[in-house]
């Protein structure tokens, strides 16, 4: 094939990837490391592979890469956070894989990327003062690699060091603030703490960002329901449902939020809704 041949297939697999055609990429992905038996070509298949979630394509394609340079950290580190991400097996022995990889990937290049999903594996693994550690490590390599103070405030939330947390995911908004997950932990946090308002202003965040995010709207409906701002939260609550018709907590939530303004009738409507599901 004429290397001008092999720009042009590439080029068709990186259009086809903007055009969300993932499928197309593929088949042109596998068609170029056919040609050229590259491991990029090779971690190309991987990377489009793991986002449609072909587990088994994608690990193949990462060690067929390794096997063209068994001293490339850039499969490695695929391979790590392909365990960290499949959700075939068993997500203990996933997490250990990934860890292995990950670690044989630090030892070639430490960078932050590699380094926050190390602490991922460690916080899978319960292994949390070897999770803190990495998720620090990946600070400290880069200021602003978002996705390590992001990681490491829910790591901390679950600990219950709450104000850490709460510092740590501001951090977070405040390098990326289009980042949902983000806004919906801070919100939850300062919900728990009683800051109703400013939890609330984080849930709005979360549903301008994605207004189709079923939990957004629930965490929302909640939180104007605590306010006493009954409207509101009814509007949120029908919206999650409106999302998810038929889905069992929005429902019993909302029926049981209905209980709690004495609108009894209207709560058991909800409720004869799903004893009607079919099981």
């Amino acid at each position: 094939m004429l290397k001008s041949e092999i720009v042009a297939l590439e080029m068709a697999a990186r259009r086809a990837e903007e055009e969300g055609d993932y499928e197309a990429a593929l088949r042109a992905w596998r068609s170029l490391a056919l040609e050229t038996g590259s491991a990029a070509s090779h971690c190309q298949i991987g990377r489009v592979a793991k986002e449609l979630e072909n587990w088994i394509e994608a690990e193949k394609a990462f060690l067929d890469a390794l096997s063209v340079d068994s001293h490339l950290a850039i499969p490695m580190l695929s391979l790590g956070s392909l365990y960290l991400s499949r959700a075939d097996g068993d997500r203990s022995g996933n997490a250990k894989t990934a860890k292995t990889w990950l670690l044989r990937a630090m030892e070639i290049d430490r960078n932050a990327s590699g380094m926050s999903l190390l602490g991922t594996a460690h916080h899978y693994l319960g292994e949390i003062s070897a999770a803190r550690q990495a998720y620090h490590a990946a600070i400290g390599l880069d200021s602003f690699y978002e996705e390590a103070y992001f990681n490491l405030g829910i790591l901390e939330e679950e600990q219950g060091n709450h104000a850490e947390a709460e510092t740590l995911l501001r951090r977070s908004i405040q390098l990326d603030p289009c980042r949902a997950g983000a806004h919906g932990r801070l919100g939850l946090l300062l919900h728990k703490q009683g800051n109703y308002s400013e939890a609330e202003s984080e849930f709005r965040r979360c549903v301008e960002l994605d207004p189709s995010d079923y939990f957004s709207h629930l965490y929302l409906a909640n939180n104007l329901g605590v306010q006493g701002r009954e409207a509101e939260a009814e509007q949120e609550f029908r919206a999650a449902i409106a999302i998810r018709p038929g889905e069992e907590p929005a429902i019993k939530l909302f029926a049981n939020y209905l209980d709690s303004l004495f609108r009894i009738e209207e709560a058991a409507q909800w409720r004869f809704q799903l004893s009607r599901k079919p099981n």
